[in-house]
């Protein structure tokens, strides 16, 4: 809706409008008189329209500046490669040590199956020791 001098107005509430509009024509008024004692009323008025403009228009308030939309896919790829990382390094670190744990596993059954040799090597051989032992006493009792 253009206003008298051709210049288009924002959309807005026809009664807010209306409002306004009375306001406006009151204010005017007021100053032709030319009343001290309204000057008051006046600078009230004034307040209250500016009060109900700041409704009516949206404000201009500084905008925080918005982060670009490259700014914004780089910072979803570092993201996203670093959750791919901390998820593989996770998987590595599972992986070694199952890895590990089998090995132990198999260390220790070599381990086992050395132990059982040498226990049977050991007593082998000390079988084999008492025995010599027992025929050399006999071969030394019998020269006796």
């Amino acid at each position: 809706m253009p206003d008298s001098g051709g210049t288009p107005l924002p959309s807005v509430d026809l009664g807010n409008a209306a409002q306004f509009k009375a306001m406006m024509q009151q204010t005017a008024e007021m100053a032709l008189q030319g009343q001290d004692a309204r000057f008051l009323q006046v600078e009230l008025l004034l307040q209250d329209m500016k009060k109900q403009i700041g409704q009516i228009s949206p404000s201009h308030e500084p905008k925080e500046p918005e982060t670009p939309p490259p700014l914004k896919w780089a910072g979803m790829m570092a993201s996203a490669v670093m959750t791919a990382g901390a998820g593989a390094v996770l998987f590595w670190l599972v992986s070694s040590v199952n890895e590990m744990q089998q090995t132990l596993v198999r260390i220790d059954e070599r381990q086992k199956a050395q132990v059982e040799t040498l226990d049977s090597r050991f007593s082998d051989h000390e079988r084999r020791i008492v025995r010599l032992e027992r025929a050399s006493t006999e071969k030394e009792i019998g020269e006796r």
